[in-house]
């Protein structure tokens, strides 16, 4: 869920509530503690003219992992020219943009994830209870396309250099370990929907 309140023709106030379930579990768990994990999003915002956009905000994160995390981030748009402009909030992602032209565009840089997946072992003699908790830093190039009125074409290359990931234990029997899955290069290809310029206008 998310909300705008324009405050002036420059300024904005933005929020973004949001709640995940991950975990390998069965059947439809749309709300259940045992695998949720909520976010919420709050940023004031200052856009100067149409080519310069910045703001600062603050993400909120709590979930199974009994941890709750607060963490600034800066976001920076900038259009230099018809060509060449950067998308960022900063550390989670920076891109460089190149507008090829009005169908087409490139966009490389860097971008931070990092994801938590509740994980039941019912397999073992005693079932296990894991939160496994994974990072990374992607390098990447991608080109969006579009493909009609409504539907782009997003390909995008690049290389996973993986930070941490570990197996937290959530119960007594459960032990705790790490794991070092190896960097490597990878390609994604998907599309999306995205309404025309004038019906945003």
């Amino acid at each position: 869920i998310m909300f705008s309140k324009s405050l002036n023709e420059k300024e904005y106030l933005l929020f973004r509530f949001r709640n995940s379930v991950n975990g390998n579990y069965s059947g439809v768990q749309l709300y259940k503690q045992r695998y949720n994990i909520h976010k919420a999003l709050a940023m004031y915002g200052k856009k100067l003219n149409e080519d310069f956009e910045w703001g600062i905000g603050l993400n909120f994160s709590k979930g199974f992992r009994n941890r709750t995390s607060l963490l600034p981030f800066v976001l920076y748009n900038r259009n230099f020219n018809d060509k060449w402009a950067i998308e960022s909030a900063l550390p989670a992602f920076v891109f460089v943009r190149r507008n090829l032209n009005m169908q087409t565009l490139l966009l490389g840089g860097l971008e931070y994830s990092g994801q938590s997946y509740r994980l039941d072992v019912e397999e073992a003699a005693q079932p296990l209870d894991y939160a496994y908790n994974h990072s990374e830093i992607l390098a990447s190039v991608q080109m969006e396309r579009q493909l009609s009125q409504w539907i782009w074409l997003n390909i995008k290359v690049g290389y996973q250099y993986n930070l941490s990931s570990d197996f937290e234990s959530k119960s007594a029997i459960s032990p705790e370990f790490k794991v070092e899955p190896s960097h490597a290069p990878f390609l994604r290809i998907g599309l999306f929907l995205s309404p025309p310029e004038h019906m945003i206008k």
